[in-house]
């Protein structure tokens, strides 16, 4: 019994070397898996506060990250596409970056990481198409206006426990 409970544990650890993987070059597909989720959208509904907070920080830092939208969150990391690549690279040195990171940890209530691309980068990884998940968020996409009204409920659900009652409006004849 205590030999398997000691493989189970090296498992893990093991697990753990192999997820660490920070590569300078950015995995995209948790990012285009994730886009559109509600965990997402609550995540990116919080931007402007984001950018409130970090303006009444840094301004300089605002300046350049003002540039950026916010395009999914993965991983505890929001990601944000810039225009200007010399936007993202300012945005990206590490005094920024940590006053970024710090409002984002801050206003999210957990530590959150930021990664950036250019919005050429992002396009591009979107139309590749991520394995098939962006052909489906493709479909969800263009499903209100041929399909009328598509089952949307535990959507509309999630909508209202995010954002509640006041702003989500649903448009029901």
């Amino acid at each position: 019994g205590q030999g398997g409970g000691w493989g189970g544990r090296s498992a893990v650890a093991g697990g753990g070397a192999a997820a660490k993987g920070l590569r300078p070059r950015l995995k995209l597909e948790p990012f285009l898996a994730a886009r559109g989720s509600p965990n997402a959208l609550q995540v990116l509904s919080k931007w402007p506060q984001v950018l409130a907070r970090v303006k009444e920080e840094r301004v300089t830092v605002h300046a350049w990250l003002v540039d950026g939208e916010p395009v999914s969150y993965a991983d505890d990391t929001v990601l944000v596409a810039f225009r200007n690549t010399i936007h993202r690279e300012t945005t990206e040195k590490p005094a920024n970056k940590q006053v970024i990171e710090g409002v984002l940890s801050q206003t999210l209530g957990h530590p959150t990481q930021l990664a950036t691309l250019t919005q050429k980068e992002w396009q591009e990884a979107a139309s590749a198409g991520g394995r098939g998940e962006e052909a489906a968020a493709e479909e969800l996409r263009l499903e209100p206006e041929d399909g009328g009204e598509p089952p949307r409920e535990p959507l509309v659900e999630e909508a209202l426990r995010l954002f509640g009652e006041e702003i989500v409006v649903i448009k029901d004849d």
